[in-house]
Parts: structure tokens; C-alpha cells; sequence
């Protein structure tokens, strides 16, 4: 992936993070900014929420959540952001 070039391409990125990378890790990768991978990583945390909240009031669409992921792709980037 390059990097985007534009605030709506970023814009995308934010909105549907699955759609552009295939695992929240890939984030951490990615020729972005660290605010806007903390936008991915935040907006893919609130979609994963979303569906273990559905899963769990039986309404889930057979995706599997990838909140644990997620959090620890922000884990790992926040500690990469301090120790630099």
C-alpha cells in the first residue's frame, strides 16, 4: 500500500479500515501519520465493539470480531509513539 495522498483517501482509510488493510497489525506498517493510524486503529476498535455487541445479543453476521487485535495494534503503537 502507498500512502495516501489526500484527506479523502485518508478519510476512507478511516471509515472502513477493513477494507484497506487485512489485519488491524498492518496499521502499524503503513506509510500514515501516527494520527491517523490512531484514526484507524480507533474507528476499527468501535466497528469490532459494534459486532461483539451484536454477537452477543445474537445479531451478528457470522463476522469474527477482531477486537483483540485491534487493541493490541494500539497497544503496540502507543509504546512504539513513546519510545521515539
Amino acid at each position: 500500500m502507498t500512502g495516501p495522498r489526500t484527506t479523502e483517501a485518508i478519510e476512507k482509510l478511516v471509515a472502513d479500515p477493513a477494507a484497506h488493510f487485512s489485519s488491524p497489525g498492518d496499521v502499524l506498517v503503513a506509510p500514515l501519520s501516527l494520527a491517523t493510524k490512531r484514526r484507524v486503529l480507533e474507528s476499527w476498535e468501535v466497528d469490532a465493539r459494534r459486532l461483539e455487541d451484536s454477537a452477543s445479543e445474537n445479531m451478528a453476521g457470522g463476522e469474527r470480531s477482531r477486537l483483540a487485535a485491534v487493541l493490541e495494534a494500539r497497544r503496540r503503537l502507543e509504546q512504539t509513539a513513546r519510545a521515539t
